[in-house]
């Protein structure tokens, strides 16, 4: 019966215990027992990638896997600078799950307004390096677009800001550069603009958030700690999201960078195919 169900497993992994139980005709209970005691197996969801990648796409994820691994390494960070922009809304993130409160019976329940369609947000602008941990945080404006023009204004703000710490100055020109192909980035007035500073860049790959800091954790972490707060202006959220970003250590984001280095090496070894874990 183990063979039995071993291979109809792996002939519909998406098949259930009580398709099973039709097929087999034998009672749910054993099949339930033989494929988590016998078989050692669970039933996982499938991990959304963000897109369907073609053999160029994969070419690129492996050249820019090597570039990682051949200029950065946690002895050399402190001029790995990543770049990136994220939407953080204004106003506390909750779901109907997350709202449920123990109440006594006949208790009222609590209300809670219900989000808009178009919730009340601000864009940040976000360049950081790990060693040493330094952040540079800019709030789009409202009504403002990120532009090529509006880019080369950040970057030039970033070099200052870099330039003047009281210490471990980071030249702009030092820096080992990463951010995705986004227009704005890759407008021709913001790449002659990098390539007259001197900066080198790092390629990243279309589709690969996951080889980018800001994607794979740090976006993350800002996003968490926002969406539990409420904010009544942009200028608010800019000051709370900067002062949380200045608290995560050298040594938090040292070991993130060690973890892109390992991925890097796994998306080399699975062909530049996106890398489940």
């Amino acid at each position: 019966m183990v063979n039995k169900v071993e291979n109809l497993v792996a002939k519909q992994p998406r098949i259930s215990v009580r398709e099973l139980e039709r097929v087999l005709a034998t009672d749910k209970s054993s099949f339930h027992n033989i494929l988590t005691v016998d078989l050692r197996m669970k039933k996982l969801c499938s991990v959304w990638v963000p897109s369907q990648l073609s053999e160029k796409n994969k070419k690129d994820r492996i050249t820019c896997c090597k570039q990682i691994l051949k200029d950065v390494s946690v002895s050399k960070s402190g001029v790995y600078c990543v770049q990136d922009e994220l939407w953080v809304n204004w106003d506390r993130v909750v779901s109907k799950n997350s709202s449920k409160t123990w109440l006594k019976k006949g208790a009222k329940r609590q209300k809670i307004v219900k989000p808009t369609l178009t919730p009340r947000k601000s864009m940040l602008l976000v360049s950081f390096t790990c060693s040493p941990a330094r952040f540079s945080v800019t709030a789009l404006p409202k009504g403002q677009c990120v532009t090529a023009d509006y880019m080369v204004d950040y970057f030039k703000d970033t070099g200052n800001r870099f330039r003047n710490l009281k210490k471990d100055k980071i030249a702009f020109r030092d820096l080992l550069l990463q951010m995705d192909n986004a227009r704005p980035h890759s407008a021709v007035r913001t790449q002659t603009y990098l390539q007259q500073t001197g900066v080198q860049m790092v390629k990243q790959s279309p589709y690969s958030p996951d080889l980018n800091l800001c994607d794979r954790f740090l976006f993350t972490r800002l996003q968490e700690h926002c969406k539990a707060k409420e904010y009544r202006n942009g200028q608010e959220l800019y000051i709370d999201a900067k002062r949380y970003l200045r608290s995560l250590t050298e040594t938090v984001l040292l070991h993130e960078l060690g973890k892109l280095l390992e991925h890097c090496k796994a998306v080399i070894r699975e062909g530049g195919a996106y890398v489940t874990y």
